[in-house]
C-alpha cells in the first residue's frame, strides 16, 4: 500500500521532529511505501491534495498548532481512510475526546490500554545510533528542551549543586518555531539558571537546533542526563526521552506523567525511587534495555499492522458496523427481522411507530448472535419491547426488569451486585429516559460476566444542544461527545465492539416536532484477568470520575448558596 505521511514543515518543532523520525523509521522498515508531505498551510494542502488522495491511507502527524487549518471536509475529501498520530493525550482524555476529524487514531504510548477499535497504542521508536562513553574532566549533567515553564531547568542547577561537589550543567535550549521563535524565552531561562548557580556549579548554554544525530551525541557526552518536569496530567508522552535513551547515558527523572512509559519499564530511573548514585550505577544498562525494546523495526511492524487493519475496516459496509446510527440501510437490511417480530408478537408490534422498529430488529439480531438458549440474559426496560417478547417466544430464558412493573436497574443492582452476572444485557431505547445515565452504564458494565456483551440503543442527535426541544419522555438526546466523555469512562473492564461512527449520520426520524435518529452502543467485558496496566488505568479513571463528580456537587452547592444569599428561591 501507499501511505501518505503528512506533517508540518517547521524544523524547530517537537511535533515536526517526531514526524521526521517516525517517517525515517517507517521508510526504512515498513513493508509499505511511505510518502512524506509537509503542509505549512492551506495552499500547501491544495497543492499536495491530488498526491495525498492517490495514496491508500493518509497518516496525519496532527497537532492543532501545526495542522489546525485542516477541516473535516478536507480529511474526507480524498475518500480514503485517514489516521491521526496523537500528541497531547493521556489514558483518560484519549478515550473521552473522539477526534472531530479522524475515525482512526494512533497513540505512541506503549502503556496505553485501548478501549475500542480505531484507537491503537504503538511502541516508542528510539534511534539506534552508536554512541561512546564521555571522558569529562569535570562531572557533567545535561538536559535539553524548549523554554516552557513546566520543565524546571533551575531545579536541575539546585539538584546538581546538592549532590555533586565539582560539576557543571549543560543546558541546551533551542528556540521553538511555534512557542519561542526569537529565542527570548530560552535566553531568560539561561539568565535565571545562571543566577541560581551562585558559583556552586559551572553552567554552559547552547541554543542551536541539533539534528537527531547531533542531539544524541550531545546527550551521550554527559555523565548524567536529568529531566525534572512537573506532574502534567493530561499531557502526551515527552519525546525528549527517546533521544536520552538513545544516548545510553544514566537518566534521572521526576514523576511527570509525560514519562509514564519509562516508569512502567524502568522505575529505577525515577528519583522518587532511586538515589542519584544508584541511577549513575544502573542508568546506562536501563537505557540500553529500553533502546533494545523500542527499536525502529518493532515500531514499523506495529504501524504496518494498523495500516492493514484500517484498510480492511474502512471498506466495511455501514450495516456491518455496530456502534453506529441505525439509518435506512439498516431498515432495509433488517426488514425480514421486523416481519419475524410482527409474526411472533403482533399485538405489541402494532403499537410501535414503524420507523422506530429498526431498534428492536437490530437488538434482536445482535442478542441472537451473542447468546445461546442457555445463556444468562437480562433485559433492562421490557415494557413494549418487541425484541424482548420475540426472544421469549423463541424460548430464551430472560431476566427482565422495568420500573413501570417492578424495579429499576439501580434497585436491581443494589440487590444483585456481585452475586449475579449476565452473558448478554440488552436495553432498547431506555437510556434516554434514565435520570442518571452514568450510574446506569456503570451498573450494566458491573453486571456483565467476563466476555459478556451489552447491547443498547438510544435517541441520538449529533448536533443537539442542551435546552433544545426533545420528546416529552426523554431526559436528553445523545451525541458522540456525551457517549464518549460521560458514558464510556464508566464501562470499567469493557471495550467497544468496534470503532464508533455515530457522528457521520444525519437525523432521519421525527416525533413531536423533534428530528433525531437511533444510535447503537455495544461493548464487551474483558474475559481475561486484568493486567497491571489495565488495573492502573481503571484506578486512575475511577479517581478522575470521583473527583469530577465531587467538583460538580461542590459547584452546585456553591451556586445554591449564592442564590440563597441573594434572595433567590
Amino acid at each position: 500500500m501507499k501511505i501518505a505521511f503528512i506533517s508540518n514543515p517547521a524544523v524547530q518543532c517537537g511535533v515536526s521532529q517526531f514526524g521526521m523520525d517516525t517517517v525515517a523509521a517507517l521508510q526504512s522498515h515498513s513493508r509499505h511505501e511511505i510518502l512524506y508531505y509537509t503542509l505549512g498551510g492551506r495552499e500547501d494542502f491544495e497543492a499536495a491534495f491530488a498526491a495525498i488522495a492517490e495514496a491508500d491511507i493518509a497518516l496525519y502527524n496532527y497537532h492543532p498548532l501545526t495542522l489546525g487549518f485542516l477541516t473535516r471536509d478536507d480529511i474526507l475529501r480524498a475518500g480514503k481512510p485517514a489516521i491521526e498520530l496523537l500528541h497531547e493525550f493521556d489514558q483518560i482524555s484519549v478515550h473521552t475526546n473522539l477526534s472531530a476529524l479522524f475515525r482512526y487514531r494512533i497513540a505512541p504510548d506503549p502503556t496505553l490500554v485501548s478501549r475500542f477499535p480505531g484507537l491503537w497504542a504503538v511502541p516508542r521508536i528510539v534511534p539506534q545510533i552508536k554512541v561512546s562513553s564521555p571522558e569529562n574532566e569535570i562531572f557533567t549533567v545535561g538536559t535539553f528542551g524548549f523554554a516552557t515553564g513546566y520543565k524546571n531547568y533551575e531545579e536541575i542547577i539546585t539538584f546538581t549543586a546538592r549532590h555533586f561537589n565539582r560539576s557543571r550543567v549543560r543546558l541546551h535550549i533551542p528556540s521553538s518555531f511555534y512557542c519561542d521563535s526569537g529565542g527570548s524565552l530560552a535566553r531568560q531561562v539561561y539568565q535565571f539558571c545562571q543566577e541560581k548557580t551562585a558559583g556552586r556549579v559551572d553552567l554552559e548554554f547552547s541554543d542551536k537546533y541539533f539534528s537527531t544525530e547531533d542531539l544524541i551525541a550531545y546527550l551521550a557526552g554527559n555523565d548524567l542526563n536529568i529531566f525534572l518536569y512537573d506532574k502534567l496530567l493530561g499531557r502526551g508522552i515527552s519525546s525528549v526521552l527517546d533521544f536520552a535513551i538513545a544516548s545510553e547515558r544514566p537518566l534521572a527523572l521526576s514523576s511527570s506523567n509525560m514519562f509514564r512509559h519509562v516508569r512502567h519499564f524502568a522505575p529505577e530511573l525515577f528519583l522518587e525511587h532511586s538515589s542519584p548514585q544508584h541511577i549513575l550505577k544502573i542508568g546506562s544498562d536501563a537505557c540500553r534495555r529500553l533502546k533494545a525494546l523500542w527499536i525502529p523495526e518493532k515500531g514499523a511492524q506495529s504501524y504496518d499492522a494498523i495500516f492493514e487493519e484500517v484498510a480492511e475496516d474502512y471498506v466495511r459496509a455501514h450495516t456491518q458496523r455496530l456502534n453506529t446510527v441505525l439509518t435506512d440501510d439498516f431498515r432495509n437490511l433488517l426488514q425480514p427481522k421486523e416481519e419475524e417480530i410482527q409474526r411472533v408478537c403482533p399485538d405489541v408490534f402494532a403499537r410501535k411507530i414503524p420507523r422506530a422498529n429498526v431498534q428492536q430488529a437490530f437488538v434482536l439480531t445482535e442478542v441472537e448472535k451473542h447468546a445461546e438458549l442457555h445463556s444468562s440474559i437480562l433485559c433492562v426496560g421490557y415494557n413494549e419491547d418487541t425484541a424482548y417478547f420475540a426472544l421469549k417466544a423463541k424460548g430464551y430464558e430472560i431476566d427482565a426488569i422495568d420500573p413501570l412493573f417492578d424495579i429499576d436497574l439501580a434497585e436491581f443492582f443494589e440487590r444483585h451486585a456481585g452475586k449475579r452476572y449476565y452473558d448478554v444485557i440488552f436495553s432498547t431505547s431506555v437510556l434516554e429516559h434514565v435520570p442518571d445515565d452514568e450510574a446506569f452504564m456503570s451498573q450494566i458494565a458491573a453486571l456483565l460476566a467476563p466476555g459478556g456483551v451489552a447491547i443498547l440503543t438510544m435517541d441520538f442527535k449529533e448536533n443537539y444542544v442542551v435546552g433544545e426541544p426533545i420528546p416529552q419522555t426523554d431526559e436528553r438526546f445523545y451525541t458522540t461527545e456525551r457517549l464518549l466523555r460521560l458514558l464510556l469512562p464508566h464501562l470499567h473492564g469493557c471495550k467497544l465492539l468496534d470503532a464508533p461512527d455515530w457522528s457521520e449520520h444525519q437525523p432521519d426520524f421525527e416525533l413531536g416536532g423533534c428530528n433525531y435518529g437511533f444510535a447503537a452502543l455495544l461493548f464487551q467485558k474483558s474475559s481475561g484477568v486484568p493486567n497491571s496496566l489495565t488495573t492502573l488505568y481503571e484506578t486512575q479513571l475511577r479517581e478522575s470520575l470521583s473527583q469530577a463528580r465531587e467538583a460538580k456537587i461542590l459547584s452546585c452547592y456553591n451556586k445554591l448558596q449564592r442564590d440563597l444569599s441573594s434572595g433567590r428561591k
